[in-house]
């Protein structure tokens, strides 16, 4: 379990660089999603069959 902790880490990491107000988007193909700082993990096979819109209602 703790090479699994080690990846979420590794790919998440690079955000807490970004310093702006824009969202920010991890996209993989991983069911499980979350939110983690603010970061929305999305799955990238769901996005693209749905249409690829961020924004939706």
């Amino acid at each position: 379990m703790r090479v699994a902790s080690a990846v979420e880490d590794r790919e998440y990491r690079p955000f807490a660089y970004i310093r702006d107000n824009y969202p920010q988007y991890l996209f993989t193909l991983d069911p499980l999603l979350q939110r983690r700082d603010g970061v929305r993990h999305l799955n990238l096979a769901d996005f693209m069959a749905d249409g690829g819109e961020l924004l939706a209602p």
